[in-house]
Formats: C-alpha cells, sequence, structure tokens
C-alpha cells in the first residue's frame, strides 16, 4: 500500500523527467486504494497538480493523461466479491474523470485469465461506469482529502528541488538517499525503508511511520491521530502498530471487509 502522495509525487517527478527529454503526452497511472473518497481526490489531483507544476516549468503544451488501475493488490478468491470490486472500482474510475482504466478480471486470484475470462471483466467495468451517473459523491470529503493530497505532495516535489539544487535528476537520487522519498515495500536497495502505511478506520490510507519525508508537523499529526483512532478501535497498542499493516495487507484476499469501495 504505497501512500496516495508518494504514488503522486513519484508519478509527477517521472512526468518531468520525460518531458525534459521532449515528451509531449504523458500518462500517470495511479493503482486504487479502495477508499472511493481518496481515490477521487488521487485522481483529480494527480491532474491538476501534474499541469500545474509542468506549466510552472515552461511545458504548458503537454497533454496530461490519467490511468486508474484497478485494484493491484490480491484479489478475494470469492468469484462473487471479485465481480464486485471489479464493478465498483469501474464506478469510481468513472467518478474520478480518469481518462483510462487498466481491468481487472474475476479469476485473478486463482488463474491466468483466458480470453473469456477478460471479456467478462471488460463487461463488469462497461456495467460498473454505465451505472456511475446515479452514484453521489461526498465533494466536501473529497475536497478536504484533495487539500491533504496537494499539501503532502507540494513539499515532497519541493524537497527534491531543492535537494537537487534545481536539477530534478539530481533531486531525486539525493532525496532517495536521504528518505525524503522513500516508498514502502519496496525493494530496492536505494529505498530507506523507514515509511510504513496503514489503513484509518474508514478505509483511507494514510502513514503510519513517515521516516525521513519532508512533512511538517500538521501533517505529521493528523496522519498520527487517524493511526492511533485506528489502534484503538483494533485493540493494538503502539508497539504493535505493525500488525496494522499485516491485517490490511491480507483483508481483501480473505474477504475481511463488508463491501467494496471500503469506504461504502
Amino acid at each position: 500500500m504505497i501512500s496516495i502522495s508518494l504514488a503522486i509525487s513519484t508519478g509527477i517527478l517521472e512526468a518531468i523527467l520525460a518531458v525534459q527529454q521532449g515528451v509531449r503526452c504523458v500518462s500517470l497511472g495511479f493503482a486504487e486504494s479502495g477508499s472511493r473518497t481518496q481515490d477521487v481526490a488521487a485522481i483529480r489531483t494527480l491532474r491538476a497538480m501534474t499541469e500545474e507544476t509542468l506549466r510552472n516549468l515552461g511545458h504548458a503544451d503537454v497533454q496530461v493523461n490519467t490511468v486508474f488501475h484497478q485494484y493491484m493488490a490480491a484479489f478475494p478468491d470469492a468469484p462473487a466479491r471479485a465481480e464486485e470490486l471489479i464493478f465498483n472500482s469501474a464506478v469510481t474510475a468513472k467518478l474520478s474523470g480518469a481518462t483510462r482504466v487498466i481491468v481487472k478480471t474475476p479469476v485473478e486470484a486463482r488463474r491466468i485469465p483466458t480470453l473469456e475470462d477478460n471479456v467478462d471483466g471488460l463487461g463488469l467495468v462497461a456495467r460498473g461506469i454505465a451505472s456511475a451517473a446515479s452514484e453521489a459523491l461526498d465533494e466536501p470529503a473529497i475536497a478536504a482529502e484533495c487539500a491533504v493530497i496537494r499539501r503532502e505532495v507540494q513539499a515532497i516535489l519541493d524537497a527534491v528541488v531543492m535537494a537537487g539544487r534545481g536539477s530534478v535528476a539530481q533531486g531525486i537520487v539525493e532525496a532517495f538517499r536521504t528518505g525524503i522519498l522513500d516508498v514502502p515495500f519496496s525493494p530496492s536497495i536505494h529505498n530507506r525503508g523507514e515509511v510504513a502505511t496503514a489503513r484509518d478506520v474508514s478505509g483511507a490510507i494514510r502513514f503510519l511511520t513517515v521516516g525521513g519525508l519532508p512533512f511538517d508537523r500538521e501533517t505529521r499529526e493528523f496522519h498520527r491521530e487517524r493511526m492511533d483512532e485506528r489502534r484503538r478501535a483494533d485493540g493494538i497498542s503502539e508497539s504493535q502498530a505493525y500488525l496494522l499493516v499485516e491485517q490490511d495487507v491480507l483483508r481483501i484476499p480473505r474477504g475481511q471487509y463488508r463491501r467494496w469501495p471500503l469506504s461504502a
């Protein structure tokens, strides 16, 4: 579970590097978290901040696309659960305004999909997209989430530029060395691995530990409060907070949730 702000920050940094090499059309992917409020806010913020950042760097002529990846972690084994996930994931993708959707199939947890399985997945997505018109969004909650994401992303981008003394490429290298950029669960030897994420009581992904990420006190307190609330709800002590990560990684394949998305 990569954090929303880290996913967006790394996507924007990759886009900058590509555009500096002459690319004029970029597609930035985002992997669904399972919190509809957070996922819609993420796609909106991803597009807006990428366009703003590139425009501020003198690249206003770049086409920015957003790609919504249906849930990328372990899928539920039960066919009905998998179908529900794919259908409602497509609803979220449509509501987010993403340019494209990367489609999963109902057999994701069990085997390599056949042609028929892929057709089934496409049908579920088509029906989900069509039904999105009848779904209501909590716009105040989405706006609040957008503000949280934007604050974190801007802090990371600014710190990377400062670390590279104006060079984004050099800043990325230095940022990974110092922990300004730190991707949870990454196997790279260049990643410090000091950051961990877990879900809050609403199902949104938050920081369990922030490591060397360049966040201010208010941002760090926000995540600490959300994680403390989750620990209390689950009856887990602070010293055993790592158990939240284990629970969240396994809850979807185990089917230990009411419905998808988790925030429903």
